[in-house]
C-alpha cells in the first residue's frame, strides 16, 4: 500500500500544508488537528484522501466531550 500511494500521499501532504497551514490561523489548525486526533487513522485516511465525510461524525462525541470539558474550567477559573 506504501509502495502504491506513496508518491500521491506525499503530493497531497505538500498541498494541504500549503493550503490548511500555510493560508489558515493557527487557531482554526489546531482545532481541526485536535479534532482528528481522537479518530483513528483509517477514517482519518479515508476523509482526507476519499471523502467519506460519514466518518466525521466518529470522533464527534470525544471532540464535544473535550470541549464541554473546556468550557466548564473556563467557568471555574
Amino acid at each position: 500500500m506504501h509502495r502504491k500511494f506513496d508518491r500521491k500521499w506525499n503530493i497531497s501532504e505538500r498541498l494541504a500544508v500549503r493550503k490548511y497551514i500555510d493560508d489558515v490561523n493557527d487557531e482554526l489548525t489546531d482545532k481541526i488537528i485536535s479534532y482528528l486526533k481522537y479518530m483513528n487513522s483509517e477514517d482519518v485516511m479515508e476523509i482526507l484522501f476519499y471523502y467519506k465525510f460519514d466518518k466525521i461524525s466518529r470522533g464527534f462525541g470525544v471532540y464535544l466531550q473535550r470541549e464541554i470539558k473546556e468550557l466548564i474550567n473556563k467557568f471555574h477559573l
